[in-house]
């Protein structure tokens, strides 16, 4: 038999996956949990309890370190472009939001990592 938490844990287990595959994409939750099977509000207030974080801060969460993981890769890369492949809808909203996250804008974090690899000790 099947307990109401297992089946809830497993609703946000698949929203976390939709919103992790789909970070430049803002999913309403409306559709979101409907899609799962569940009211707009209680989806909301079900995935605050079980990951103790609400929807938005999730997918904010995601959508930044995907930018982390970007500019890492490629430090070069033209932040107007990012901001927008990332489902921002400006460059300014994303490094706002990238500040509030990580204390420096996304411009910053990007020299700090061309500067390492420049000054890199080759092994």
């Amino acid at each position: 038999m099947v307990d109401a938490h297992s089946v809830q844990a497993a609703a946000v287990a698949r929203a976390k996956c939709l919103l992790s595959v789909q970070t430049a994409t803002r999913v309403p939750v409306a559709v979101l949990a409907r899609h799962l099977g569940y009211s707009p509000w209680y989806f909301g207030r079900l995935f605050r309890r079980l990951e103790g974080q609400t929807i938005s801060m999730y997918r904010e969460r995601k959508r930044l370190a995907r930018a982390v993981r970007h500019l890492r890769r490629a430090p070069d890369t033209e932040l107007t472009y990012l901001a927008l492949d990332l489902g921002y809808s400006s460059h300014s909203h994303f490094s706002s939001a990238f500040r509030r996250a990580f204390g420096v804008p996304p411009s910053v974090f990007a020299a700090r990592v061309r500067h390492r690899r420049r000054y890199a000790i080759p092994a």
